[in-house]
């Protein structure tokens, strides 16, 4: 399995794909099917700050033992 998720906190659309580029593009398409149904204004009121794409190391998370 595996895959990667990508998602704005403050908005209900989330991506997911084989690769951070698939989650990405299919996140965008979210956004814009958001944006399609309730409006740009609707979707830029939702969000409250800029967001930023940012990669976490698991293996970092993860305590080796």
């Amino acid at each position: 399995m595996g895959g990667f998720t990508a998602f704005i906190p403050d908005l209900p659309a989330l991506g997911e794909g084989k690769t951070e580029e698939e989650a990405i593009a299919d996140l965008k398409e979210g956004i814009q099917l958001y944006i399609d149904e309730f409006g740009l204004e609707e979707a830029l009121s939702r969000v409250m700050k800029l967001s930023n794409i940012r990669g976490v190391n698991f293996g970092e998370l993860v305590a080796h033992g």
